[in-house]
């Protein structure tokens, strides 16, 4: 299971289509570019770039869709557009009332952080959401890899010209095909999966 403050991008990753779920993963976890997802899509890289910014903003309205779904209180949702905005913004000022909700409501406080993690950091929190407690363990070897191959790819490029221009062609990517990441055990990535109430565990 993923930790207590990934559940809400846990269950929303869940519930996007394969092909959302793809490129998000190649492009966030995995930081490969975003050819590799287009190629296994079948799609050129204009397209895959409007369905990737589809994703990203599908996967931060079904975590907001998740928080209405788990809220322990009316109030909570109360504040729920309060907190999308705020945390678009970069989570830089925070209204009174809601800095006051938050410090007294950890599941507020869980989603806050979740949609703060669309700012530049969702890689790790999607790693988190989907692989749980092995999440960053599994980017760090991914990285490790990456620098394995541009190490590869630096030993073996071609002789350059006078002029600073390469011969040849690049040397392919080397990381592996995109299978759809592995579900929690009993659960798979077919529908949405009732998460347990936070507040209650």
């Amino acid at each position: 299971m993923p930790p207590a403050e990934r559940r809400l991008l846990s269950g929303a990753f869940q519930r996007l289509q394969q092909s959302a779920r793809c490129l998000l993963w190649h492009t966030e976890v995995e930081a490969e570019p975003l050819g590799v997802p287009a190629a296994l899509l079948g799609l050129d890289e204009e397209d895959a770039r409007v369905e990737l910014r589809r994703a990203r903003e599908r996967l931060r309205e079904e975590c907001l869709q998740v928080h209405r779904e788990l809220a322990p209180e009316q109030e909570c949702r109360h504040y729920l557009r309060l907190l999308d905005v705020t945390y678009r913004r970069g989570g830089v000022e925070l209204d009174p009332d809601l800095r006051e909700h938050l410090e007294r409501c950890r599941h507020c406080m869980h989603t806050a952080d979740q949609l703060h993690q669309f700012n530049g950091q969702l890689g790790l929190a999607l790693a988190e959401a989907v692989l749980g407690w092995g999440a960053a363990a599994y980017v760090e070897s991914r990285l490790r890899v990456d620098d394995a191959a541009d190490q590869e790819a630096q030993r073996h490029a071609p002789a350059r010209t006078l002029t600073g221009e390469a011969f040849g062609t690049p040397a392919p990517f080397a990381g592996e095909p995109f299978g759809t990441p592995a579900p929690f055990p009993g659960e798979s990535f077919g529908a949405p999966t009732p998460f347990a109430n936070p507040a209650q565990g």
